[in-house]
């Protein structure tokens, strides 16, 4: 991904569209733009292999809006995310048609919404937050949890069941992929506790 991004600015600088100033900006949009669109792209081709175009669209769009301000867990290395992602997305599509509701499924998606809400934003380790962002991250990914929340809640009361599952697994995704970072984050709070004992 870096390289293509790196590439693509190279590309852009040789024809004279932009500066070569301009060129870490550049190749962060790049890296940013195939990051928007990769799980979109991915969850499509599981979409239209299981005949599930338009749920696929409904997982990935509240994963898409909230994941992008709650943070959360990154791979290190591009194949291990792409494999994950892809394993993840397949699953998603697959559960769809393959759970039931049942009113555990209610309690998942407030956990995950009050998580999202308490927790966020969680900032990577390649781009940390300043103290701005991370307020205006915050009020954002609480805004979305909710309306996104309360789209689930309607989709519930007019007995479209299948989308309210789709939605439930586009809140839970993120909520999911805060936790490792939240016990990485306890686990060195736990070692440097140790280290002053």
């Amino acid at each position: 991904m870096k390289y293509l991004s790196k590439h693509v600015a190279t590309w852009l600088i040789r024809c004279g569209a932009i500066d070569e100033m301009d060129r870490e900006l550049y190749e962060y949009a790049v890296y940013s733009l195939i990051f928007l669109i990769a799980p979109l792209a991915i969850i499509l081709t599981f979409g239209i292999m299981m005949d599930r175009v338009l749920e696929s669209i409904i997982i990935i769009i509240p994963f898409m809006c909230v994941r992008k301000f709650s943070g959360g867990f990154h791979a290190k290395h591009v194949w291990v995310c792409i494999l994950c992602s892809c394993s993840v997305l397949f699953m998603c599509v697959y559960m769809v048609t393959n759970i039931k509701y049942i009113f555990v499924l209610n309690i998942c998606v407030v956990l995950a919404v009050t998580s999202l809400i308490i927790l966020s934003p969680i900032d990577s380790e390649s781009r940390k937050l300043d103290e701005g962002e991370i307020v205006r991250y915050k009020k954002v990914t609480a805004a979305i949890s909710l309306v996104f929340g309360g789209l689930y809640c309607v989709c519930l009361l007019t007995d479209n069941i299948t989308y309210a599952i789709c939605i439930a697994e586009g809140i839970m995704l993120p909520a999911c992929l805060q936790i490792p970072c939240i016990l990485l984050k306890l686990k060195s709070k736990e070692k440097l506790g140790e280290s002053y004992n």
